[in-house]
């Protein structure tokens, strides 16, 4: 007889309940954290991919300038080197002949217009080197990318 209400003042004790919205707590904030640092590493790879294509562009553009104004193909090669040197998320991006343009710039000013050097770079899935993602595999996205544009205007 003794042993009913021994179970019955045990179901009322409420000392083990913080314990428990603690446990909760601490694996919701352990899983938010996780999912902020893979958020962390695509935009620190993206401004990493932004100095790439902006490193590039700039040496197109340099190179137009002060070695041979018609020589495309020798500023497309270094752009393509030198956006490839600035690694993003230690690794080179990928920048192919097509992704280095020479638009016309800039556009719907009267006078003269200049050459432009516009270099894209790519560091995604589509182009088979995404980034890493560390702590989002547990739900299933097991990569990521970032892409970036720049443009330098060739002053002659």
């Amino acid at each position: 007889m003794t042993s009913r209400p021994v179970a019955r003042s045990r179901l009322r004790n409420e000392e083990g309940a913080v314990l428990i919205q603690v446990a909760v707590s601490m694996l919701a904030i352990l899983a938010l954290a996780s999912f902020v640092f893979d958020y962390g590493v695509m935009w620190v790879s993206r401004g990493q991919a932004q100095n790439s294509a902006d490193a590039g562009a700039l040496s197109g553009a340099v190179s137009l300038a002060f070695n041979s104004p018609t020589d495309q193909d020798a500023a497309r090669a270094r752009a393509i080197a030198m956006a490839q040197a600035n690694l993003v998320w230690k690794e080179a991006p990928s920048v192919t002949n097509a992704d280095v343009t020479f638009p016309v710039c800039p556009p719907g000013i009267p006078g003269p217009q200049d050459n432009c050097v516009k270099v894209d770079v790519y560091r995604n899935q589509a182009r088979g080197n995404p980034l890493p993602t560390f702590f989002a595999n547990l739900a299933g996205v097991a990569n990521q990318g970032a892409v970036a544009t720049a443009t330098a205007q060739v002053v002659s």
